[in-house]
């Protein structure tokens, strides 16, 4: 089953097999610290949120590491201010 637990940061689940599933939200153009860091490979995927547009057109990912990230989304019409997110690695 693994390890579930939860900071700060966000939750995170630590499957047997090595497999670090972690998610949350965040706000747009701060640096997003994933709850544990990532020792190897991590595929980060961000949604919509914030002022509740379900149509994003635009996401940006910066300063992305084993630690975290950066995201800015644009639905084409408005920038948003905050986005859940998930990221899958080990």
């Amino acid at each position: 089953m693994g390890e579930f637990g939860s900071n700060e940061y966000g939750y995170y689940w630590k499957l047997s097999n090595g497999i670090l599933i972690q998610w949350g939200k965040g706000k747009c153009y701060e640096y997003q610290r994933y709850p544990v860091s990532f020792k190897n490979n991590v595929s980060p995927v961000i949604s919509g949120g914030g002022k509740g547009a379900s149509m994003i057109d635009k996401t940006v990912l910066a300063n992305f590491d084993s630690n975290g990230f950066i995201a800015h989304l644009s639905d084409g019409y408005s920038q948003h201010d905050a986005f859940f997110w998930i990221a899958i690695g080990q």
